[in-house]
């Protein structure tokens, strides 16, 4: 599941992914100025398939 870090003015979206028995965060998209565009949501779903992103509850928390 996705979740938001929020770094100054900008919102970044993460995952956390185990690898090998450890986690990483990964960065999915900076959501500069909170705003969320049809094109940040495609890229995000082609480029990384296997991860769930709930877009209502990221936007409810970038307002």
């Amino acid at each position: 599941m996705a979740f938001i870090r929020w770094r100054g003015r900008c919102a970044q979206l993460l995952v956390t992914m185990y690898v090998d028995g450890r986690s990483r965060q990964i960065t999915l998209t900076n959501l500069p100025g909170f705003y969320i565009t049809e094109a940040t949501k495609h890229y995000v779903a082609e480029k990384f398939p296997d991860v769930l992103v709930d877009w209502v509850t990221v936007i409810k928390y970038t307002l």
